[in-house]
């Protein structure tokens, strides 16, 4: 920001008239005072008691402006960050010009602005919650999937990069015919290889996390890692340490069961995941109402979703009726992509399962089983190739971890490797 010798208790007195009309939010300005030291705690509950807006935005400016000239500087700052929660919209304005234009011709000093906190403080704490939160779904989930390993594989989710394929008329105009016709010419283990995609694409959960776009359909078929890839979202959310204030929502299936009844975005983002949290769940208008404001700073991710059809305020977060500047992410199969609800995205990624070299990586890395497992399955065409699906490459995975030095050796089927399956399930059954 620019230096500037202008007054900032000259630009406050300027549009004092004008600021008992226009400021919104009154709390929140209150709190960030407090938070400056412009106002004591003794101040802030007096202001807290006065029940007349009128009333409570001329003790404001009365006090701030007898403060003298680093109150006012303060009070600027304040209405300068929080522009969008304390100002009016822009089609509402002043006698002297719109609010934000009249905070915009203050020239503020040369100074850091990593210190500034924005948002009210229940907000942060929302979004602590959620991430506390969303790391124990994680952890949770992730002992679930691999508690067949026996304790062996790593405790913390881990995720193997996927295939992500944005070549939307490439998938959706694929002739199988023709693709089978010429693989009958390849040699058994080249034609199985085919199979597995290449990742040509490079794309990774960081970019969706990352992009611009507000609008995304993962598409891909039963076990393919669409689940994988946006709890690798989540996840990167989660770890994220800067102080963009921003909120991530993660419905999976079970969720998504429970909300058909919902009918407004309180209950939807609010009464979901604050069950448990009585101090938050008594502060849900002010924390909902900045989400709506700064909505570009809002992800939702719904994962597994089939059908709009019986929500109205899930068609109303879809279509950004409500939240217009959130990321949407929602994951579905091929056979329900071209639902008419589905046809909105503005990126749709077709998630195309491991790589070659993920498929190395799944079974070097995940569980810490003999390294000779990951000769007997490269050396395996049938099962490298199953492999590309990252259900099937646990399966065997799995299936391996129970098997002797000398079992895991032998080649095996498909229908074979589904019968120690089975064989072991009911092993485990019986024990």
């Amino acid at each position: 920001m620019a230096s500037s010798n202008q007054s900032a208790l000259k630009h406050v007195s300027n549009a004092r008239e004008h600021l008992y009309e226009e400021l919104q939010n009154l709390p929140l300005i209150i709190e960030k005072l407090h938070q400056q030291d412009v106002l004591n705690s003794y101040e802030v509950s007096l202001l807290e008691a006065e029940p007349e807006k009128y009333n409570k935005t001329s003790k404001i400016l009365t006090w701030v402006m007898n403060k003298g000239e680093e109150a006012c500087y303060q009070f600027l700052k304040i209405l300068d960050f929080e522009r969008k929660s304390v100002l009016p919209k822009l089609q509402s304005s002043m006698q002297a010009g719109k609010p934000h234009a009249w905070i915009s011709q203050f020239s503020f000093r040369d100074e850091p602005e990593d210190d500034y906190i924005h948002g009210p403080t229940s907000c942060h704490e929302l979004q602590n919650f959620l991430k506390t939160n969303a790391k124990i779904f994680l952890d949770q989930q992730w002992k679930q999937s691999t508690h067949f390993f026996g304790g062996t594989a790593q405790e913390k989710f881990t995720y193997i990069p996927l295939v992500l394929d944005t070549d939307t008329e490439k998938n959706k105009s694929l002739n199988k015919i023709t693709l089978k016709s010429n693989k009958s010419k390849k040699p058994r283990s080249k034609k199985l290889r085919s199979y597995i995609p290449q990742d040509t694409y490079k794309k990774s959960p960081k970019d969706l996390l990352d992009s611009q776009e507000k609008s995304i359909l993962l598409v891909g078929k039963p076990g393919i890692g669409k689940t994988s890839v946006v709890r690798q979202m989540l996840y990167l959310w989660i770890e994220r340490h800067d102080k963009k204030h921003d909120f991530m929502f993660y419905f999976d299936k079970n969720i998504l069961s429970n909300i058909s009844n919902i009918s407004n975005l309180e209950n939807l983002l609010l009464d979901t995941f604050l069950m448990s949290n009585a101090h938050l769940r008594e502060k849900t208008g002010e924390i909902t109402q900045y989400p709506q404001e700064h909505s570009e700073n809002v992800t939702l991710i719904f994962d597994g979703i089939s059908d709009f059809h019986d929500s109205r305020i899930l068609q109303r977060v879809m279509q950004h009726d409500i939240l217009p500047e959130a990321k949407i992410v929602i994951t579905c199969r091929p056979e329900t992509e071209d639902d008419e609800f589905f046809d909105w995205p503005t990126c749709k990624v077709y998630v195309q399962g491991f790589s070659e070299e993920s498929i190395y990586d799944y079974f070097t890395q995940m569980p810490d089983q003999d390294p000779e497992l990951v000769n007997s399955v490269v050396n395996n065409p049938a099962l490298f190739s199953l492999c590309h699906v990252p259900m099937y490459a646990s399966m065997v995975s799995a299936c391996f971890s129970h098997c002797t030095s000398e079992g895991a050796h032998k080649q095996c089927t498909a229908t074979e490797l589904y019968i120690r399956i089975i064989a072991f399930r009911g092993m485990e059954i019986r024990n």
